[in-house]
């Protein structure tokens, strides 16, 4: 019976261990698209360097799905470019998984396409 009662704890234990690592995930994913609505938030209320804030913190958050990813680096290229930013907006825009984005912004090359 002891033995039995064990199991079912460690099952139990082993299964809110999972719920809390999924609350975890989704708990950063809602933070990323937070901070991406309060970054569209400020575009719209013409406020384009606190824009690109909220959208570099939320970038910065690890484990952000691809899809996610690519829609904040857009927004964040429109607010580069309202700044007149213009070859960040262009890199932001085109291309947000490139290797290039790594690259400081003296050594960045544009690719001819």
């Amino acid at each position: 019976m002891a033995s039995f009662r064990a199991k079912i704890c460690l099952t139990l234990a082993a299964g809110l261990a999972a719920a809390v690592a999924v609350l975890g995930a989704a708990q950063a994913e809602d933070q990323v698209l937070l901070r991406a609505r309060e970054g569209a938030a400020a575009m719209i209320r013409g406020q384009f360097e606190r824009a690109v804030s909220l959208y570099d913190e939320a970038l910065a958050t690890p484990d952000v799905s691809k899809f996610v990813q690519a829609s904040i680096y857009s927004d964040r290229g429109v607010a580069k470019w309202r700044m007149k930013q213009t070859r960040e907006a262009v890199d932001d825009s085109t291309n947000p998984f490139s290797s290039r984005r790594k690259a400081p912004p003296s050594t960045t090359t544009v690719a001819t396409r």
